[in-house]
């Protein structure tokens, strides 16, 4: 047993060092700032791209034709996730404004998506369920009014979201099927799933940043973090969720666009975090 636990300590050793080696040479040739900065720009643009062409996003990754309004509706808040933390990574580290403006920010845009879809009865013809749009509304305005209004309550609120967003987030991305019952999602087809198990990536992962944040770890390594768990499950996306895959003909993956994606969120990973 000594002797198991000396050979499990060196390796542990030797991991350590030669890690700590590679972020001195990465940190050599870009900052953790830096790395944050451009990544947090690419997010944006990212955001914004797949938030107003969901169809052309899609596209991206292989699906075939334009996907239904259904799915087209999950991809956008997917992709509002992202653009949330481009949002949050540009007020935070490229101006120095504070959480409280990205918060409020982020959140009035969950509150328009919100009312966008009550407002066009979509619970009634693509879902989801209009309790969950008022959920997100009442989620949304609460901490929208506290970021203006009630800032002393703040780090309180970024726990209470974190909560709740990695509660939703991670039922959804291991079993989307499940979740799109449970959601009431009404205009659906065979691609379905794989849109829900995005849209779990994307609100954990968005979870755990606002859990960084509420716990009192700065916007870098919280972003760092953030890249990690989307790494995780982005890695567990393309290779080990085949079931989903399986007999859909509405898509050709297009492994290149999945790889630059992880690549987009490993490396600047290890530029931050090492």
């Amino acid at each position: 047993n000594k002797n198991e636990k000396s050979i499990v300590t060196t390796t542990m050793n030797s991991i350590s060092t030669h890690l700590q080696t590679l972020g001195s040479l990465i940190h050599d040739f870009i900052s953790p700032v830096q790395t944050a900065k451009i990544i947090g720009l690419v997010l944006i643009f990212k955001g914004i791209y797949g938030t107003l062409a969901p169809n052309k996003a899609a596209k991206k990754y292989g699906v075939r034709d334009d996907v239904n309004a259904g799915n087209a509706k999950i991809m956008r808040r997917a992709f509002l996730c992202m653009l949330n933390v481009g949002i949050s990574t540009y007020c935070l580290i490229l101006n120095d404004f504070g959480v409280l403006l990205p918060s409020a920010v982020n959140h009035l845009l969950w509150i328009a998506e919100a009312l966008h879809s009550l407002l066009n009865d979509e619970a009634d013809t693509i879902g989801p369920s209009r309790s969950l749009d008022l959920f997100m509304l009442c989620l949304s305005s609460v901490i929208f009014y506290i970021s203006v209004y009630y800032q002393t309550y703040m780090r309180l609120a970024c726990k209470i979201q974190a909560v709740v967003y990695i509660a939703m987030g991670l039922p959804i991305f291991f079993f989307p099927k499940g979740a799109i019952k449970v959601m009431k999602c009404k205009e659906t087809d065979e691609l379905t799933p794989l849109f829900m198990n995005t849209l779990g990536v994307s609100i954990t992962s968005i979870g755990a940043l606002i859990a960084a944040l509420g716990w009192g770890i700065d916007y870098v390594r919280s972003f760092g973090y953030f890249l990690v768990v989307f790494s995780v499950l982005f890695i567990k996306k393309i290779f080990f969720t085949e079931e989903l895959y399986a007999n859909v003909k509405g898509i050709e993956r297009n492994m290149n666009a999945y790889y630059l994606d992880l690549a987009l969120h490993v490396c600047p990973a290890l530029a931050i975090l090492l």
